[in-house]
């Protein structure tokens, strides 16, 4: 599952798959995920709520090491979304 939230706290929810890149040997190198992301009309909240649309999106995290709770990454999305 996805969640964007607006400054006003509306949920867009997605989900998504795809694959990935291996996780790369040194600490620090990025590891490159292909996505589709379905938008979900049900989950969403306030101006999203009944949002649908799909589309590809391209992501980039920083491998932190497969023992960090969290890794940093960046996500760009293009498609179509209905709200």
């Amino acid at each position: 599952t996805v969640t964007l939230e607006a400054a006003n706290g509306d949920e867009l929810v997605g989900s998504y798959f795809g694959m990935s890149t291996p996780p790369p040997a040194n600490i620090g190198d990025p590891v490159f995920v292909e996505l589709t992301v379905t938008w979900d009309p049900v989950n969403s909240t306030g101006r999203f709520a009944g949002a649908t649309g799909t589309g590809p999106a391209h992501a980039v995290l920083s491998f932190e090491g497969s023992m960090a709770p969290s890794w940093p990454i960046t996500i760009t999305w293009q498609g179509a979304l209905s709200y």
